[in-house]
Parts: C-alpha cells; structure tokens; sequence
C-alpha cells in the first residue's frame, strides 16, 4: 500500500493504517537498540520526540553514544538514517560558532549600483543549506554551552518558534521535528522548560555488552572503508567471517555479530511520508479525562517531594504521552501506561529519580518494582563502599550479581506477558549494573 493511500485512510481507518506502519517503527527500534547497547530507554525517547515535535537534551559529561544513536536513527547525511528522505543536522558548538554556521551553507554578496559612482554590498545568506535545508528533520548541537550567546540564542529560536534570523534574514524551520542539545549543565529559564524530554548521559556498564559496541565500531569503519575502496560482498564477508572466527568460543559474540551484519546489511527503513501519516496519527490521540488528572497527581506528588514542575514544561509533554501510546500501545487513546515519558521532563539531573519513582507508580508498576531493586543495588553499594573494606565490596557484588540482577529477567518477562513497556525494566538493570561498578571504583579499583 503506497503513502496516498495510507495517507487517504487516515481519517476513515486509522487503526488500520497505525497496524501497517508500526511495526516497521518498533523493528527500527530493535536493531538500533542491538547496535546501540544499554540504550533503550533514551531511543525510544528520541523516537517518541520526533513524532511529537517535542525538544530534549542530553546532560552530563559522559557518553551514551548520544552522536551514534541520532546518526541510526536519522543519519548526518542524506540516505544514512533510518527515514529516507530525512536526516539530522548535528554540530559541535565552539567558541567561534556563529549564528550563520547553523543555517547557512555560506554567504553571497548582492551589489547595487547607484549610477553616480557609489555602489552598496548587501551580504546575503545562502539558507537553503545547513539546519535550514528542507530535509533536515532534526537539528543537534553538541557541547551547547561552548556556543557564544548569539548563536545559542539562535538555536534557542529555532526550539522556540521554528524560525531563526541570520544577517535579518527570516529563516523557516517548520519542516523540523525535533531540537537536541547536549551539556553538561543545562540551562536556566524559559529554555529549560522547552527542553521537556531530558536524559542523563551513561556509559555503557555490562563488560559484555561494551565488547560488543567496540567489535561493532570496528567492524563499521572496515566495511566502510571496504565499501569505499571498491571491494565487493566477498570481501565483507571473509571479513565477518574472519572476525566470527576470533570470536568461535563464544556463541554470544558470534550471534551478535552475525545479526549486526544481517542489519548492516538490509537495515530496515521508513519512508518520509509514512512516518509524517504516524505523526498525523500522534495528534489524533485522545487523552482522557483520567489521565489528565493522573498527570495531575504526579506533579502534585512530585512537590511533596521538593520538586516543582514548571506548568508549561508539564504541559508540553502531553504529545509524548499521545505518541507512546501510537508507538508503543498500538492505540489511539492515552491510558495510564502511556504517561511513562513524564519521567524525562525533570529540570536539573538530581531531579531524575525522584521522577521516575512517581511516574512509574502512575503508568508502569513493573518499572516500579525494577527501581525498587536499583534502590537495594544502591543500598549494598552504599553500605561496601562505606567500610571501606574490600571483603564487604566483594560480598557487595556477590549479592547484586546473585540476587538483585536475575530479578530484572523475570520482570522483563512478566512485562511482555501483559504486554507493558520493558525499555524502563532494562535500563533500570544497567542502573543496577553500574552499582557494581561503583563498588570497584570507589575500593581502590581492585577488580573482583
């Protein structure tokens, strides 16, 4: 079925049109989710952010392969993404970045003769280029508060109102989805609350799963290279089959990477115009009575809890709400589950628990139960690293290991059973495996 007639079956039998186009979205997601590793959470929060028009940051100084999850998603470059026709622009702030870097593929000069001897230099900017190209469907500064004022105060427009000025010309940025900054403190003020959904820079914990995000950077830049040097599929393949052969003794490895290579190879995509028909269908959700008022009550407990909520930040994560429960539910009305995405709209990172504690009581009782063991996980840790004896941090990580861990897999379980999110349940299980971390960190960096 092509886009018209999708796009004709919209208003007539929107159930209909969301079964065929979802599916491609949460398959998207799984790859991206095999080849990022420990990022579930933030990619469907991305994903959730383009349907929604809604803005976001990443803060903290750590990495979460924040670059290498928008580029699987949209791609720098045209065709390199996941929806074809569309892409991401995404540039480092500097010191010297100016307002005309982000909108402009550069400047022309426009002369005018008077006649009498005089002639005027009108410098123009060429904006079909750069953030302001018409393909550009999200726009990503990285190190934001590097940026001078000017050119922050730019990309503030851009989030804002859709528009920027450059050299007083109107640039038009309604074509754009969504705006991303990263930082490592986030700014104050009006900017903050436009920046609803909000995640917290991690780095990869699980040993195993580093190995496999590093087996994969490599392989990426060989088969690039390959690719760009002419080499046929022969050749990648005696490539994957000489690296699956460094890897014969654990079958894990050898899956991981014969299914990165089956993705590398055919990744599944999107076309433009369906994933525009899912966003139509993102403002077609209804959100009850019952839901507002659920959205009510956590940010009234929030406050007890010495949070404030900025009315307008609250306000604007109600198309989230609208676009999990297209994406993630399959439906066209917001039920409680579906408010999961309030847990990203915390103002400053200490925020960020708290959060989740009280949004996941309202939508997702297993993601409350997954925090529940994160919160043990933190307690042992807290406990070893306090005795400052290294038989404690053993033990510490012993009983992680042996008993907080393997409850996140029957949780994940029952999640699926009744059909819940398990994105929440998977990264509250890294959360848990970065208090093993900490333990070792923090007792001299002896290895157990």
């Amino acid at each position: 079925m092509n886009a018209d007639e999708l796009r004709a079956m919209v208003s007539t039998n929107p159930q209909k049109v969301l079964g065929i186009i979802r599916p491609k979205v949460l398959k998207i997601l799984d790859e991206i989710n095999l080849l990022v590793q420990e990022k579930e959470n933030e990619t469907l929060a991305v994903v959730l952010s383009l349907l929604s028009g809604t803005d976001g940051a990443v803060v903290g100084a750590g990495g979460i392969a924040k670059s290498l999850l928008m580029r699987n998603i949209l791609g720098k470059k045209p065709g390199e993404g996941r929806i074809d026709g569309a892409h991401a622009f995404m540039l480092v702030f500097q010191g010297d970045t100016r307002p005309a870097d982000l909108w402009s593929s550069g400047i022309g000069t426009r002369k005018t003769d008077h006649g009498d001897g005089t002639v005027d230099t009108d410098y123009i900017p060429r904006v079909e280029g750069r953030g302001a190209d018409p393909r550009v469907r999200a726009l990503y500064f990285d190190e934001f508060s590097m940026g001078p004022d000017k050119t922050q105060e730019s990309a503030r427009s851009a989030m804002s109102d859709r528009e920027a000025y450059v050299l007083g010309q109107r640039v038009d940025l309604d074509h754009v989805w969504s705006v991303w900054i990263s930082t490592n403190a986030l700014p104050k003020g009006p900017l903050n609350w436009r920046l609803v959904c909000k995640l917290e820079a991690q780095e990869v914990i699980q040993e195993s799963n580093q190995l496999k995000m590093m087996v994969a950077s490599e392989l990426r830049k060989k088969l690039a290279r390959l690719k760009a040097r002419g080499f046929g599929q022969n050749a990648a393949d005696e490539l994957i089959l000489g690296e699956l052969a460094m890897w014969e003794d654990e079958p894990e490895m050898m899956e991981y990477i014969n299914r990165f290579y089956e993705i590398y190879q055919n990744p599944t995509r999107l076309s433009m115009d369906e994933f525009e028909i899912l966003r139509d269908l993102v403002f077609q959700v209804q959100v009850p009575p019952t839901i507002k008022r659920e959205q009510l009550k956590i940010r009234s407990e929030l406050a007890t809890k010495g949070v404030h909520v900025d009315g307008r930040r609250f306000v604007r994560t109600i198309p989230m709400v609208m676009a999990h429960a297209v994406l993630v539910s399959g439906e066209l009305i917001a039920a409680p589950k579906n408010l999961a995405p309030m847990q990203h709209a915390w103002a400053e990172p200490g925020e960020a628990r708290k959060f989740r504690e009280v949004v996941y009581k309202h939508a997702n009782d297993i993601a409350a139960d997954a925090q529940r063991l994160v919160d043990q996980a933190m307690a042992i840790a807290q406990e070893a690293i306090a005795s400052q004896d290294l038989k404690n941090g053993r033990f510490a990580i012993s009983k992680i290991k042996s008993e907080i861990v393997p409850q996140f897999a029957e949780l994940i379980d029952k999640a699926r059973d009744q059909e819940m999110p398990v994105e929440d349940v998977k990264a509250a299980r890294s959360r848990a495996h970065e208090q093993i971390a900490t333990i070792n960190n923090a007792l001299m960096g002896t290895d157990f």
